[in-house]
């Protein structure tokens, strides 16, 4: 389920069945952009596949989305009041989506909720190649899903 209004409706009358949500965590940055944006767009893509593999199971959220010259600990705390919020309203398991290796860090804090992922040159590839390399990276992730099922 993503965040849009029909899906939200459905998770608002299933909520019972469905406890856990996916933020993708994308970064801003102009200096490095190509990089910055590449990296976005990737970590958005895997989440759009992790949430069409888990669709009625899970609840895409829009993008955490920060300014990557911001203080870490301030992002990291905000995003902890994103987890404490989400998990008040009944989805047990939130994991946040990152291919940042600065996030890292935090992973003990963030309580085991971080799914850090390589980036890749998403961007330069085929579309057949993309879908291919998102199915194959979902499948990865999705262990650490079940897991905590």
């Amino acid at each position: 389920m993503r965040w849009i209004t029909t899906d939200v409706d459905q998770y608002l009358q299933a909520k019972e069945y469905i406890d856990c949500a996916i933020v993708p965590i994308v970064p801003i940055e102009f200096a490095s952009s190509s990089k910055t944006v590449a990296s976005g767009e990737y970590v958005q893509a895997l989440a759009y596949e992790m949430e069409r593999q888990y669709k009625g199971r899970v609840l895409l959220l829009p993008a955490y989305t920060y300014l990557k010259n911001t203080d870490l600990v301030t992002k990291k705390a905000e995003l902890l009041d994103w987890k404490h919020y989400l998990i008040e309203q009944g989805l047990t398991h939130v994991f946040m989506l990152t291919t940042e290796a600065e996030w890292r860090q935090f992973d003990g804090e963030l309580e085991g909720s971080l799914l850090w992922v390589p980036s890749l040159p998403f961007h330069a590839m085929k579309d057949e190649d993309k879908r291919d390399i998102l199915q194959q990276q979902a499948e990865s992730v999705s262990s650490i899903f079940t897991a905590s099922w």
